[in-house]
This record gives C-alpha cells, sequence and structure tokens, in this order.
C-alpha cells in the first residue's frame, strides 16, 4: 500500500477531511485528527494502512524537512504512540533526537 493509499484509507474510515496537501505538517495535522475521530468512537480496521501512515514518524527527514524543533518532535512521537497503541495496535521504531538534524540548511 502506497502513503497516499493509507491516508485515503484512513480519512475515510475516520470521516476525516483534508484537502490542504501541501502545508507543513500535514501529516501531523492528519494524526490529530485521527486521534479525535478514534477519541469519539470511529475504528481503524484496516491495519496496513494504520502501519504505513505511521511509518512517516519513524523517519528523521521528516522532521528535519518540516522544521520541527525538538520539542516539537518530542509532540509528535507522543502522538504517534497514542494512535499507534488503538486498535489496531502498530508498533513503532521511533528515532532518537540525537539522530537527527533538525536545524540543518537547505
Amino acid at each position: 500500500m502506497l502513503f497516499r493509499e493509507a491516508i485515503e484509507q484512513l480519512n475515510d474510515e475516520l470521516g476525516v477531511v483534508d484537502n490542504n496537501y501541501l502545508s507543513p505538517q500535514r501529516e501531523e495535522r492528519l494524526l490529530r485528527a485521527y486521534l479525535n475521530a478514534v477519541r469519539s468512537g470511529k475504528t481503524v480496521t484496516n491495519a496496513e494502512a494504520k502501519r504505513e501512515f505511521l511509518e512517516i514518524f519513524e523517519e528523521p527527514i521528516y522532521f528535519e524537512e518540516n522544521f520541527y524543533s525538538p520539542q516539537g518532535v518530542l509532540d509528535a512521537f507522543e502522538l504517534a504512540r497514542t494512535f499507534g497503541a488503538m486498535e489496531p495496535v502498530v508498533s513503532l521504531k521511533l528515532p532518537s533526537l540525537e539522530e537527527m538534524d533538525l536545524y540543518r540548511r537547505h
């Protein structure tokens, strides 16, 4: 499954609409919307889509290119862990802050 397909699947299952494709940190906005939807009683049935979506948070380059601060990274990790722990459970291998170059010059 492709990343884009995973987002479409999760959006359909959880009733999330986000057509702002080019905005920075879109994935974190989606993650927050997914968490809110599950907390309000909606369910994720496609574990593969959930896994594919959450994999972006395991990639240091995502945080580097979207200009996250160290605290922003930790906040995003907490959101990803929380969503990953909800059914169906998805385990994550999140990088450490030391593995990232958050202030690199592009």
